[in-house]
């Protein structure tokens, strides 16, 4: 039995007694678990403020005492290092029975299979079924209803719907009313909302109510409540101390754009209700660059209800040849009226005009026969049976032993004895012989359990314990932006998302505010702006959840003298113990590891140098200049560039000075110079330009000057789209901190997320040997080193342009390139006319490889159109280091960076030469 079953009905009982409490019901004195008994002071005035202000607290302490709880119980709790004492605290409200059920969960998953592994904030570990605790009002379940009548007027629920309703409260299936907070406006108004367990939406009213929205499920990425609201939700005049207590928000990705829905619920039940119930379909279907436990026909089931949902215009539950052909070509079945006709009264039966969902389901598969796939089942399996009207059921089995051949020599799966038997054993019919069906086979190809990244990239597994110039650190341009860089919006919750995201260095542009109050927001721009102090917050509160390793706050300081000291005191008052504010060892002569600095903070800014003195001037008209406790610095702190602005010699504080330690920015003379002064706690940034330059011309200079010191690059200030710049140029002298506009997904933030996939998305990941080593240089490594060859065999389900639904039926093709920092390699396939559905290319290609930890895979799939531009339709991108062998399906996104849940292209890899997966 886990630890959640042996405690979670005394911790949620005395959750929703304390959360009672906060609605002026009254409550028993005490709450006892079962292995401590925890007093709660009763209150005379159950309807103040103060009162859900203790509430929380007692509710966080209830929290404090479950967790304990499990060491008692022998439940060890995987860490690395203790973060300092002042770590964020839990959270606070109703989010407690969330956060501490996903630990506790987690927490007895990682004891089970002995491999702690500290990134596993939103991953369903071993199952989603909460204890009965936490499924208030669920006596009686409300299950989609299974009836098909003789006309097939409702279709039957998937057995994931029918699971999914047993595990989500009843209020949220049914509906329930709550406030729709929208900050922005001011405005609040009451709504229904509720979840469709078919189509993995939640959906609400628009205020009219003849209408309705939704966020698909698999697009959220956290629930936030309590303090990890934004502050303009907590400070908000229109909410009193009780709805600010109840409030909380859902986060989602639109256009690649992080969003939130805030929510006020009537009632503190309700507000239970919906935590558990998001905590559920976050763990289970979202964070979608992490493994989920979804099969491959739950996925299926979901794409084919929305597909549904759009054809059946009258809602009534059945579907007419209009509809079916109308939804074919949302589909990009290419078919003719007349061939779709057949297959239409084939599937209804010769006397009926509509077909049921259940049918439909049958239909859609009949039409996506998949030859290539069969071809290769058969050529393993030994034989080949002709398949009936598309009947796939009607092939022979492939048999256990042809399995486990194909397996090892065309995946190259090197398993374990004990874990390759476990897996032909998921796949096999044990009730014909062990053997493999057509269905099981595409299954696994289709899955987790083929997919094309390598397992080990799903945890932390390279060394974390070397200086940290020699990591590639996930590193953010403007972080607080959202849009543009002249009129874009500043957001807390852009440091939130880059945080999710896992980048590790955030830019905080830092300029005078009012009160007193520095601000944060592109200077001599129109974008909004934010407080400092609220940054700050916010980042404390997130910046370990996904990664245990060091987050550099990267400040480019405008501010005055009084406003720098202000600055200081929020670091120093906010951050605490996690902040490094002074050297570890006063001997050491390299920079600390990622290990070294797990759950702190570092300041890169202008600093004192290693004796307390500020950096030393250079010889030039802007100079640093010491004046008491104060000293005169460029304008930028860093030496970015200002919009074309003057730089100015201001004075700089020495109290946010000395909080620059191992990130003590400096400017770049040249490598000889910095060879010379050997300070290794001193960086340099460099503008896309200059960093670009310098990598072409001394690039043995670069290799060594980074193998000591950590240096940054950044976008040049043209940018205002916030476009992007080619980061493969910088890694391959092995710059760390090359910093990409995040907000914008382009090709080159593509290859950003493909790097940073490594090594469990910790934001840190280890250069390659020849960019680590002092004096190694690049011409060391063969020219030629390796090869990979791909074929480029079909496509699934893909999407029209620019997903027009009454655009005409996509041409696709596929444009395959390999980049690397000394250039790129490119070729096409031939585009396959009126097919978007299934098309199939058969086109293979051969490339060099000099170096497959700097190599980067990318196809993107677009339309050919002869009227005018190809239309982008959809891509993949991924690091050579990352990828298997032999069979796999790709997973694409659309242009703006969201997954497209069955869009798949299916290919051949490999990969051959002397390096090797996991040389670093």
């Amino acid at each position: 039995m886990s630890f959640v079953e042996k405690h979670a009905d005394a911790f949620a009982s005395e959750m929703l007694s304390l959360l009672k409490r906060a609605d002026g019901e009254t409550v028993d004195s005490t709450v006892t678990t079962t292995t401590t008994t925890a007093p709660i002071t009763k209150h005379a005035d159950h309807g103040t403020a103060a009162v859900a202000t203790t509430a929380v607290t007692e509710i966080t302490t209830a929290v404090t005492v479950v967790a304990e709880a499990a060491v008692h119980d022998g439940d060890a709790v995987p860490t690395q290092q203790k973060p300092p004492k002042s770590a964020p605290a839990p959270r606070s409200g109703a989010a407690a029975v969330a956060d501490t059920v996903a630990h506790t969960d987690a927490t007895a998953a990682k004891a089970e299979a002995k491999q702690p592994h500290p990134l596993n904030h939103y991953r369903l570990q071993q199952s989603a079924t909460l204890p009965p605790s936490l499924q208030r009002s669920r006596t009686a379940p409300v299950v989609p209803a299974a009836t098909v009548d003789a006309e097939g007027r409702t279709a039957f629920p998937s057995a994931a719907a029918e699971m999914l309703s047993a595990e989500l409260p009843e209020s949220m299936l049914k509906g329930t009313r709550m406030l729709l907070f929208k900050p922005s406006k001011e405005d609040l108004s009451e709504r229904m909302f509720r979840v469709d367990v078919n189509q993995l939406r939640v959906i609400w009213q628009t205020r009219s109510g003849s209408k309705e929205k939704h966020i698909n499920v698999e697009s959220i990425t956290e629930y936030r409540v309590g303090e990890y609201l934004p502050a303009e939700v907590l400070k908000h005049p229109k909410l009193d101390e009780v709805a600010k207590l109840r409030a909380f928000s859902i986060v989602y990705m639109e256009h690649s754009r992080c969003e939130s829905l805030y929510l006020v619920p009537l009632d503190t039940e309700d507000q239970v209700d919906w935590l558990t119930g998001l905590r559920v379909l976050v763990m289970r279907y979202c964070h979608q660059d992490k493994e989920n436990e979804t099969t491959v026909r739950e996925r299926e089931h979901v794409w084919l209800r929305r597909q549904w949902t759009l054809g059946d215009r009258d809602q009534d539950g059945l579907m007419s040849l209009d509809e079916f052909v109308q939804i074919c070509q949302r589909m990009n079945v290419s078919l003719s009226r007349k061939e779709l006709k057949q297959h239409f009264k084939a599937a209804a039966g010769s006397k009926e005009a509509q077909i049921g969902f259940d049918k439909f389901i049958h239909l859609v598969e009949s039409l996506n026969v998949r030859e290539e796939v069969l071809d290769i089942f058969c050529a393993y399996s030994g034989a080949r049976q002709q398949t009936v009207g598309g009947d796939q059921s009607a092939l022979v089995s492939m048999p256990a032993a042809s399995f486990t051949n194909f397996l090892t020599k065309v995946q190259k799966m090197t398993l374990p004895k004990e874990e390759m038997e476990a897996l032909v054993t998921k796949y096999a019919d044990q009730d014909n012989g062990a053997a493999v069906s057509f269905q099981s086979f595409l299954q696994f190809l289709n899955g987790d359990d083929n997919s094309v990244m390598l397992p080990v990239n799903r945890s932390v597994w390279q060394d974390m314990r070397q200086p940290l110039s020699h990591y590639f650190i996930n590193s953010s341009h403007n972080t607080y932006l959202i849009g543009n860089q002249l009129t874009g919006k500043s957001s807390v919750d852009a440091y939130t998302y880059a945080l999710d995201q896992g980048f590790r260095c955030l830019e905080l542009d830092c300029w005078d505010g009012p009160d007193g109050e520095p601000v944060i927001y592109h200077g001599y721009t129109l974008t909004s702006k934010i407080l400092f102090s609220d940054s700050i917050a916010s980042i404390k509160k997130r910046a370990f959840e996904r990664s245990p390793y060091p987050v550099i706050l990267s400040l480019e300081v405008h501010c005055g003298l009084r406003q720098q000291e202000r600055m200081a005191a929020i670091l120093r008052e906010e951050l605490g113990d996690m902040l490094v504010s002074e050297f570890l060892d006063s001997s050491e002569m390299r920079l600390p590891s990622p290990h070294d600095m797990m759950y702190r903070f570092l300041v890169k800014t202008k600093g004192l140098g290693r004796g307390g003195d500020m950096v030393p001037a250079l010889q030039r008209s802007s100079t640093i200049a010491v004046a008491g406790s104060d000293v005169a610095a460029d304008t930028d702190s860093d030496g970015e560039e200002s919009q074309g602005k003057e730089k100015k010699v201001q004075k700089f504080c020495k109290a946010l000075a000395s909080l620059a330690v191992y990130c003590q920015t400096k400017h770049f003379v040249d490598y000889e110079h910095s060879e010379a002064n050997d300070a290794y706690y001193e960086m340099s940034s460099f503008s896309e330009a200059s960093g670009a330059a310098l990598a072409k011309k001394v690039p043995a200079a670069a290799v060594r000057h980074n193998s000591k010191r950590l240096s940054r690059i950044y976008p040049a200030g043209k940018r205002v789209t916030s476009t992007n710049y080619n980061p493969t140029v910088h890694w391959g002298v092995g710059a760390q901190l090359v910093a990409l506009n995040a907000q914008t997904y382009d090709r080159y933030v593509q290859l950003n997320r493909a790097m940073f996939q490594q090594n469990g998305g910790c934001g840190y990941v280890l250069k390659p040997r020849h960019l680590r080593i002092p004096g190694h240089l690049l011409g060391s490594v063969p020219r030629h080193s390796g090869a990979l060859r791909i074929k480029i065999i079909s496509g699934q389900h893909l999407p029209r342009s620019n997903n027009n639904e009454r655009g005409d039926v996509i041409d696709p093709y596929c444009v395959v390139k390999l980049v690397t920092p000394a250039g790129s390699q490119k070729k096409l396939t031939k585009h396959v006319t009126d097919n978007g559905f299934n098309p199939v290319w058969n086109a293979e290609f051969s490339f060099d490889v000099s170096d497959a930890d700097l190599t980067f895979l990318r196809i993107a799939v677009k339309d050919k159109n002869k009227a005018t531009k190809d239309v982008f339709i959809a891509s993949f991108c991924a690091i050579l280091s990352n990828l298997e062998s032999g069979y796999r399906h790709l997973p694409l996104r659309d242009r703006k960076g969201n997954p497209l849940l069955r869009s798949t292209l299916f290919v051949h890899i490999s990969l051959s030469g002397t390096y090797a997966h996991g040389a670093r």
